[in-house]
């Protein structure tokens, strides 16, 4: 049960960063991970912040890669907390089930519109990488 709340945490903690809502979330992780100390809690927001700087300071192509470091960091960490503290488990399991992000297909559907005239028009739903002609 440790490596699958674990690896659950883990997940969700690196899927936040970079949303809009992630400033909560990390208040959240830090309050549940600091188990109410306010010294403690810092020190987890601030190793939460290390965590969203380093993959919104990679290079773009190198993103994925440092998430996936940092989730992998994250799960060893967690997982060796977890198993010397039943309470955390129990309140990091908690807050997995809590807060498990919506998923992907309840989205419905979006749809762009543009008209243009003697211009260029550019939508996207995710991450774009526009290369002009020279």
């Amino acid at each position: 049960m440790v490596r699958t709340v674990a690896t659950a945490a883990a997940t969700a903690i690196i899927r936040a960063i970079g949303t809009g809502a992630w400033e909560a979330i990390r208040d959240r992780w830090s309050r549940v991970l600091g188990r109410g100390v306010p010294d403690e809690e810092a020190v987890v927001a601030g190793e939460l912040d290390e965590s969203a700087d380093a993959i919104a300071s990679a290079e773009p192509a190198d993103r994925a890669r440092q998430a996936a470091e940092l989730e992998a960091e994250w799960r060893g960490t967690l997982r060796t907390r977890l198993r010397s503290d039943p309470e955390l488990l129990a309140a990091v399991r908690e807050l997995v089930d809590t807060h498990q992000p919506s998923d992907r297909s309840e989205v419905g559907t979006i749809s762009q519109t543009a008209k243009v005239r003697g211009g260029v028009s550019i939508q996207s739903g995710r991450d774009t990488t526009i290369t002009w002609p020279r």
